[in-house]
């Protein structure tokens, strides 16, 4: 058996009769706060993981948007944001917060702040819709700087009995001890991930093979 972590969301415990779900995490961009909080108290009340881990980004603004541009084969426009797509990851290595510019315009804007917070029911009888308030918050970028030196590397919050289920770790000291996994190469990578995505699907939105 052995603790597996997929960044895409989850820290999983694999058995040879499946994966059994230890730690969520929830990155929200576009999305209200409000509704990054209810999906991760759902990962921790409903399916029952131990720790709740959300990054909520919120993106300055991003001025003149871009109008609609119209190709004459779907070739011409895939090439298109293929070239929009490097340009993009150019602006990611000279400015890890933003904004990320392509064709002369902004597809993501400059990070106003990144807060990453930390959940944990605190009895297992909490109703599956319960909204949990979190245990931990970390501000980690704050206009466009990352400030977030001195957060504990566990967030103060997650240990090695959260990722290791309790029948294994029942009785032994170790169950304390500090999972030490969040830095700022971490944090970068889950954000710059997040922008690149986003602003590579808002040039995709914009990108038409004109009909006939």
């Amino acid at each position: 058996t052995s603790t597996t972590r997929n960044w895409d969301g989850a820290l999983r415990y694999s058995t040879d009769e499946g994966h059994i779900l230890m730690v969520a995490f929830e990155v929200g961009i576009s999305q209200t706060y409000e509704s990054l909080r209810a999906a991760i108290s759902y990962s921790v009340c409903a399916l029952h993981c131990r720790v709740g881990i959300t990054m909520c980004i919120n993106e300055g603004n991003r001025g003149t948007r871009a109008p609609i541009q119209y190709y004459s084969t779907a070739h011409e426009r895939d090439t298109a944001i293929q070239q929009a797509e490097r340009q993009l990851w150019t602006a990611l290595r000279n400015n890890p917060y933003g904004p990320l510019i392509a064709n002369g315009f902004i597809w993501y804007g400059r990070i106003n702040r990144v807060v990453v917070e930390a959940f944990r029911q605190e009895d297992d009888t909490c109703p599956p819709d319960t909204l949990l308030e979190p245990r931990q918050s970390f501000a980690i970028v704050e206009a466009g700087q990352f400030v977030g030196g001195d957060v504990p590397s566990n967030l103060e919050e997650l240990r090695l009995g959260d990722c290791i289920p309790t029948h294994i770790l029942s009785g032994n000291t170790i169950a304390a001890t500090p999972i030490n996994f969040v830095g700022r190469e971490w944090f970068e990578r889950e954000i710059g991930h997040s922008m690149l995505e986003t602003a590579l699907q808002r040039i995709k939105d914009k990108s038409q093979v004109r009909a006939g």
